[in-house]
C-alpha cells in the first residue's frame, strides 16, 4: 500500500515538473521577445525626434550623440547584460 502511494506520488510531481519546466523554459524567450521590441520602439522615437527637430549630422557633436542613443538604444536587444532569473529553467 505504501509503495503504491508512493509511486502516484511519483507521477503527480513528475507530471507537474513537466509542465512547471516548459513554462518557466518559455519566460527568457518570451523577455527577449519583449526587450527587442521595448528597445526598438525606444529607438524609433528618438529617431522621430531627431528628423523632426531637424538636427544637423555634419556637425561632428550631433552625429556623436545620435550614434550613442543608437547604440544604447538597439544595443540593449543584444542581452549584453546577464539577467539574474534569465538561467532559472535550467536549474529547477
Amino acid at each position: 500500500m505504501v509503495a503504491q502511494t508512493l509511486h502516484l506520488e511519483q507521477v503527480i510531481n513528475n507530471s507537474f515538473r513537466n509542465h512547471f519546466g516548459s513554462f518557466f523554459g518559455s519566460l527568457s524567450t518570451v523577455l527577449g521577445g519583449m526587450s527587442i521590441l521595448l528597445y526598438g520602439v525606444i529607438a524609433s522615437n528618438d529617431l522621430k525626434v531627431l528628423i523632426k527637430e531637424r538636427v544637423d549630422f555634419a556637425q561632428m557633436r550631433n552625429l556623436i550623440i545620435a550614434s550613442a542613443m543608437l547604440l544604447l538604444g538597439l544595443g540593449g536587444s543584444l542581452n549584453l547584460v546577464q539577467l539574474p532569473f534569465q538561467e532559472l529553467p535550467y536549474q529547477l
